[in-house]
């Protein structure tokens, strides 16, 4: 029989030191969820028990499984904002609901455009800015000027 004078060394199963994530598979399914539905990030935060918005980020950069759905989900916002756009052209009725149903339409295809380069406007860069007001056409200095120009070819001089 061996006797040892060093005492039997037993491993011990330390607990994680620290708060709990809020974080969990729950928590996960009902952001990503809501972001796909076409909710903003901040907005799921406000709702009641959920984590910060700073608490979602860094799980986000510390879990590599949520980030790859967490992507997925933004991608989904952006096919659910773009369609969501036809719907919101289908119920203007009359001026008023004209023009606020276009600012709503371009909210949602600038924010589905910086989610996904398919949704982005596909512009050469410059700018061309005409609108009708009161039945009078505004136009840029350029394009009046050309105008002018047109006008002054295709009148005879007198």
């Amino acid at each position: 029989m061996v006797c040892s004078a060093e005492p039997a060394v037993t491993e011990k199963k330390f607990k994680k030191r620290g708060r709990p994530s809020k974080i969990n598979h729950r928590v996960e399914a009902v952001i990503l969820g809501r972001l796909a539905l076409g909710n903003s990030l901040a907005k799921i935060c406000k709702r009641p028990y959920m984590p910060r918005y700073s608490t979602i980020t860094a799980y986000i950069d510390r879990n590599e499984d949520f980030k790859e759905k967490y992507l997925r989900a933004r991608d989904d916002q952006a096919e659910y904002l773009a369609e969501e756009v036809q719907d919101i052209a289908d119920t203007a009725i009359d001026r008023d609901s004209a023009a606020a149903a276009s600012v709503k339409i371009n909210a949602r295809r600038w924010r589905a455009g910086t989610l996904k380069s398919k949704f982005r406007d596909k512009t050469s860069g410059d700018v061309h800015v005409t609108s009708v007001v009161n039945n009078l056409l505004v136009l840029t200095a350029q394009r009046q000027t050309e105008l002018q120009e047109r006008m002054r070819q295709a009148l005879p001089v007198i």
